[in-house]
Order: structure tokens, then sequence, then C-alpha cells
């Protein structure tokens, strides 16, 4: 049986990493997922939902759950919100993965499925960055926000997004050597950006 094939994308924010992903699962015809992962992954908890929100793809933080996790749930026992809802979210990762091929942005899922060892399936890890100007106008121009203000937004964005690849990994967060292709999304057009990826994708085992 054929293994399925995911791409998982990790993203420099104002990158257009997001929408590049989108369009590439519809291209390819596959589903793609994304914060509705988050939302997924704790619809069934006991937990405080609104606090598992606040933490997603966030490090741990002694200002969430300072009192460990006693819920009916006996092997979250002794984790923090951060821990749990990412523990959660590797859980559906895994079971999206098996169920069909796939395009995963962030939440390490690269590592979650290349550590993998319940079933075989084809990994293309993917960085998606672009220059510093040409995010900010992204952002500007999308959240309506003044160059300065859209700056510091990125800046402290990518800071929690490394924070948070980085201490679930162990590994670098956008280090090339890090993932199987980096692309600089200003160097084409996204439908040339997506048709590289979709190329990729046809050929993956040839990567691996």
């Amino acid at each position: 049986m054929a293994k399925n094939k995911v791409i998982c994308i990790g993203r420099q924010y104002g990158s257009d990493g997001r929408a590049i992903g989108k369009a590439v699962a519809e291209k390819l015809g596959i589903p793609y997922y994304d914060k509705e992962l988050m939302e997924e992954a704790i619809k069934d908890t006991d937990l405080p939902k609104d606090i598992l929100r606040k933490v997603d793809e966030k490090v741990p933080n002694s200002l969430f759950f300072e009192v460990f996790y006693e819920g009916k749930e006996k092997k979250y026992y002794g984790m923090n919100a951060s821990e749990i809802v990412h523990a959660m979210q590797e859980k559906l990762i895994l079971k999206k993965a098996q169920e069909s091929s796939c395009v995963i942005i962030g939440r390490c899922a690269d590592q979650i499925l290349s550590d993998a060892n319940e079933f075989p399936v084809d990994v293309l890890s993917i960085f998606i960055c672009a220059p510093m100007e040409d995010r900010i106008k992204r952002v500007v121009k999308r959240e309506s926000l003044d160059g300065k203000t859209a700056s510091d937004l990125i800046r402290k964005t990518d800071k929690k997004r490394k924070n948070y690849y980085n201490y679930y990994t162990g590994k670098d967060w956008g280090k090339p050597s890090d993932y199987d292709v980096c692309i600089n999304s200003s160097s084409r057009s996204r439908e040339g950006t997506v048709n590289m990826i979709c190329d990729l994708y046809e050929h993956i085992q040839e990567h691996q």
C-alpha cells in the first residue's frame, strides 16, 4: 500500500505561507489543516478551552495552569496547558496523516511525523520565508496596520513560533538544514510557488 504524503509547512509571519499551503492543498485535492487542528483537538476535553486557546503554539508559561492538570484523563497528569495542547495536537496530527495525504501548517508537524513509528508516511518539510520589507507590506495590507505596528507584530510572532518549534523539536526554526526545502515566497508569484511545491509533492518519495 502506498504511503500517505504529508506536506508540513513552517513559515515566517507575513511570508504568505498560510495562503500558499491552502492553495497547494486545493490544487492537489487533499485536506488542509491549520488552526482548526487545535479546535478539534480540544473539543472533548474537560479543561477550560479559553485557556487552551491562549497557549496554542506557545511554550510553557507559569502564568497558565500554575496548578498542574488533575482532571479525568490520567495521561495529562503533571502537564501544564501548553504541554497538554501540544500532546492533543500531536495525537490528532498522527491521526490525520494516517487517514490521508494532506497539508499541515505549523504545530511541529514535520518533527511529529518524522518521529512517528505507528505507521509509514512520507513527509516533505518546507519553510517559507520572505524579505522583511515584503512581509511588512503584506501585513499592513492584510491587517490594516501602519508599518511600525506591522513590523513589531512580525517580530513578536516569529519569536513565538521560533520558541515553540525549538522547545518541542530540539531543532532550529527556520534553519535551512532542518527542512527539506526552504522557499523565498518573494522570488516568484504565489502561483509559481504553489506549482513548485505541487511538483515536489508528486516526486516526494524521490526525496526520502
